[in-house]
């Protein structure tokens, strides 16, 4: 289980941040496999079998139409992991074409560690603990 926990608050500000940018909805898992944050807000708090495939194998895994078909509720897309130091503390998942996806993925995974790592940092500072 995750050292790190990856708030809401934090999963919906990367979800916003990232729909203006690229033209795809945008999932975030927790270490849990449930969904935190969405551009779909009516999946917030639903399991995600794609993010369970990332924990359990501790890579990037692509949704295709053949794997799609076979998970619940998962649709084509790519999902990625959330490290910090090290550890998976939550899922970027992107909708639609995997490998169109996968370079956006990895910035947005990119972007969200550094604003995690900032986060804490500024809870360190404050001797309190991060979210």
């Amino acid at each position: 289980m995750a050292t790190y926990h990856l708030d809401a608050r934090l999963a919906q500000d990367i979800v916003a941040r990232t729909m203006k940018i690229i033209d795809s909805n945008v999932n975030v898992m927790d270490a849990r496999d449930r969904i935190i944050g969405s551009g779909d807000r009516e999946h917030i708090g639903e399991l995600h079998e794609g993010a369970l495939l990332v924990l359990s194998q501790g890579r990037v895994v692509d949704i295709d139409e053949a794997v799609a078909k076979h998970l619940h509720g998962v649709r084509l897309g790519i999902n990625l992991p959330l490290r910090i130091d090290g550890e998976i503390v939550g899922i970027i998942g992107l909708t639609g074409e995997p490998v169109a996806l996968r370079h956006y993925g990895e910035l947005v995974c990119m972007k969200a560690e550094m604003m995690r790592a900032g986060e804490a940092a500024a809870y360190a500072g404050a001797g309190q603990p991060p979210a």
